[in-house]
């Protein structure tokens, strides 16, 4: 449980240094930013749920929706992956959501395999008047890796 505990601090220490990142193409007053916390992401094909953190900069006195486009490069939705979302919703005060990605793990012995999301639009989703901006992290690549291990199976005849 100490090594999970670890990894867990040393991912809230990343995304609060994300969070405390100059913003100062963002307004926080009148402006709302959203992007990807990471450009690169790696999973092993076991993980079962990949989630994609996604931060929002600026005001946080607003709600905003995200939505994103897939770009599959060798990795296939529906095949590699699923999504069973298509945007998320900031809710007043809230400036981190994930996008939860369903990995499938095959037992075949393949390539990694490769997939991007990028952030399409940033709607404000009340009456506060905010400004809505796209961050420069739109664009997340993640990659699938293998973790099957070619080999043969057999059974010896009985004697």
């Amino acid at each position: 449980m100490q090594g999970m505990k670890g990894g867990h601090k040393k991912k809230d220490e990343k995304l609060k240094e994300h969070l405390l990142k100059d913003v100062s193409n963002c307004d926080p007053k009148t402006e709302v930013l959203c992007e990807f916390v990471n450009q690169d992401i790696d999973c092993v094909e076991n993980c079962e749920v990949l989630n994609i953190e996604v931060a929002r900069k600026g005001n946080p006195n607003c709600v905003v929706e995200v939505k994103w486009s897939v770009i599959s490069d060798d990795a296939i939705l529906g095949e590699h992956f699923n999504l069973n979302i298509d945007k998320i919703v900031f809710e007043k005060g809230i400036m981190h959501q994930v996008i939860p990605v369903d990995i499938v793990d095959d037992n075949d012995k393949n390539p990694d395999r490769h997939f991007q999301l990028q952030i399409v639009e940033v709607n404000l989703m009340d009456d506060s008047g905010m400004k809505t901006i796209v961050g420069d992290m739109k664009l997340t690549r993640v990659t699938i890796l293998d973790d099957d291990i070619p080999g043969f199976f057999e059974f010896s005849a009985p004697n």
